[in-house]
């Protein structure tokens, strides 16, 4: 269910946004979202980042989560990713999880993530 465009930060950086309202289907503790199903959607989203920086076909060649406190199921997630750094064929991004604040107050981050992608050739990507 979850829906992906590109747009600018405040700053007008680029960026990947995801969006998504999970319920019960991906329960991981009561009421909230399980872990290995955020980091799916993470990835997802941070996987075209690098798209943002014309890399070509990538690779996830690491992962990395911190979980910052539980995601809420049935409430709208906004996952953000952008580039950080670009050299050669290495692209790092770094991604967020927010979930809307209670009383229209401001969004919490549920997680943050930072990815290492590496361009591979079309050749390679259509042998995966």
């Amino acid at each position: 269910p979850l829906v992906v465009s590109n747009g600018d930060d405040a700053d007008g950086t680029p960026m990947v946004v995801g969006t998504v309202q999970l319920d019960r289907n991906w329960e991981g503790p009561p009421g909230r979202v399980h872990g290995g199903y955020l980091a799916g959607l993470l990835d997802d989203v941070l996987s075209s980042a690098p798209g943002l920086v014309n890399a070509g076909p990538v690779v996830t060649a690491r992962l990395s989560i911190r979980y910052r406190e539980a995601t809420p199921l049935d409430a709208e997630l906004r996952i953000e990713a952008v580039v950080v750094r670009h050299s050669g064929r290495r692209v790092v991004a770094r991604a967020r999880c927010l979930v809307k604040g209670d009383a229209g107050g401001d969004p919490r981050v549920t997680a943050e993530a930072e990815a290492l992608f590496v361009s591979v050739s079309p050749r390679t990507a259509e042998i995966q």
